[in-house]
């Protein structure tokens, strides 16, 4: 799990300006190593709130992926997940929903419907359909990727908290209250269990928020 992943965005963004010094210093700045971890640098400058700026830096990655890259790599649908989220917090909205699309079906096609990957940008797809105002498509797609999520990850990943919690939210939207409700209650006990009670998702998930999911593969 990665510091950001554990709530420790300081910690994280230092390693990440560290990290991503050495690999321009080694290979340059369009080398995928340096890409990589310029996106890594995209998500921590959202996650303390500058949202456009991720959205900007995470658009350099994307350009340079798109040299490097075939329309189905890993690398470039992740990049595409993760600008997603940045644009929608952005509020760019129209766009996000076209990345978020990309990313899901581009991840479907190289790697199949239930891989971690899919099922983690379904996450994403599922918080542009709710904002749009599709709350019935959006439960539907929030209660698939939770499920597959418990199959391909396990409980205890927070991927599957962050669809856990979005999925309340739907079915609350929807009017399945006692369904919510038994959710809520499973998710926020095993948010504070696992993640612990000061980690921003876990207070999210206690005040009945959404959450995104970024993607980070592993270097190459």
């Amino acid at each position: 799990m990665t510091l950001r992943k554990l709530g420790e965005f300081q910690a994280a963004n230092a390693l990440t300006i560290d990290t991503l010094k050495r690999y321009v210093d080694l290979f340059g700045r369009q080398h995928p190593d340096a890409l990589a971890c310029l996106m890594n640098r995209a998500c921590e400058e959202s996650a303390i709130g500058d949202h456009l700026t991720a959205e900007r830096t995470a658009g350099t990655v994307i350009d340079g992926y798109r040299r490097i890259y075939v329309a189905n790599h890993p690398f470039l649908l992740a990049g595409l997940n993760n600008l997603s989220i940045f644009s929608r917090l952005a509020e760019h909205h129209e766009a996000a929903r076209t990345l978020s699309e990309q990313a899901r079906d581009g991840f479907r096609d190289a790697l199949g419907p239930l891989h971690p990957y899919t099922l983690s940008s379904q996450i994403n797809l599922a918080n542009d359909l709710y904002e749009a105002g599709e709350y019935g498509a959006a439960a539907s797609l929030d209660e698939q990727t939770w499920r597959g999520l418990l199959t391909s990850l396990g409980a205890d990943n927070p991927d599957t908290l962050a669809a856990a919690a979005n999925l309340v939210v739907s079915r609350r939207t929807v009017g399945d209250t006692p369904g919510a409700q038994a959710l809520y209650e499973e998710t926020v006990a095993e948010s504070r269990r696992i993640l612990g009670e000061a980690h921003p998702n876990t207070a999210v998930i206690r005040d009945g928020g959404r959450l995104n999911c970024d993607i980070s593969p592993p270097p190459t």
